[in-house]
C-alpha cells in the first residue's frame, strides 16, 4: 500500500511537470526569444527571413505583412513576435496585431495588456487610436486579440478591419 502510493503521487508530480514542459502559454517578456537569446539559431533563421522579406518588399505599394499557418501550436506567435522584434532592431517602427482572436496569448508573451484589443475596436467597444499598446522592446507595438468575441471571423471580414490596417499603415 505504501509503494502503491509513492508510485501514485510521482506520477501526479511528473504529470504536472509535464504539463509544465509541454508549456501552458503563459511566458514572461524576457521568453521573448530575439531579447532573451539573440545568438540563438532560431533567431537567426528569423533574421535570415527579415532580409529576405526587406528586399522582396521593397517595391511593394504598402508595407503590411500577414503571416499565417493552417494548424494550432505551429509556431505562429512565436514567429511573428520574434520576427517583430527583429524588424524592430533595426530602427523601424513595428505593429503587431494578434489576430488569433480564440486563443491568441501574445499580449502574454509581450508583457502587455489584453485592454482595448483587436476585437474590441473591430466590435466598435474599443478606441481605434488608443488599441496600440507599447511594448519593452523599442519600437515594437502590439494590438492585443482583445475580448474572446462570439464571431472572430465575421469580425475579420468587417470593413473596420481593412481601416484599422490601412490606420497602422499610416501610422508607421
Amino acid at each position: 500500500m505504501r509503494a502503491f502510493h509513492y508510485l501514485s503521487g510521482r506520477k501526479t508530480r511528473d504529470q504536472a511537470n509535464l504539463r509544465n514542459v509541454k508549456g501552458t502559454k503563459r511566458f514572461k517578456q524576457s521568453q521573448l526569444l530575439a531579447v532573451g537569446n539573440p545568438t540563438d539559431l532560431a533567431i537567426e533563421a528569423i533574421r535570415s527571413l527579415r532580409t529576405s522579406l526587406h528586399f522582396a518588399m521593397m517595391q511593394a505599394s504598402n508595407n503590411v505583412l500577414m503571416l499565417t499557418g493552417v494548424s494550432p501550436s505551429i509556431g505562429k506567435t512565436f514567429v511573428c513576435a520574434n520576427l517583430a522584434a527583429v524588424i524592430s532592431q533595426t530602427n523601424k517602427r513595428v505593429l503587431l496585431m494578434d489576430c488569433d482572436m480564440r486563443k491568441g496569448y501574445t499580449h502574454e508573451l509581450l508583457g502587455t495588456t489584453n485592454v482595448n484589443g483587436l476585437s474590441d475596436v473591430l466590435s466598435g467597444q474599443g478606441d481605434i487610436t488608443r488599441c496600440a499598446q507599447k511594448t519593452s522592446v523599442p519600437n515594437f507595438d502590439l494590438i492585443p486579440r482583445g475580448q474572446v468575441p462570439a464571431n472572430p471571423s465575421e469580425l475579420l471580414m468587417n470593413e473596420r478591419f481593412s481601416q484599422l490596417v490601412k490606420w497602422a499603415s499610416e501610422k508607421l
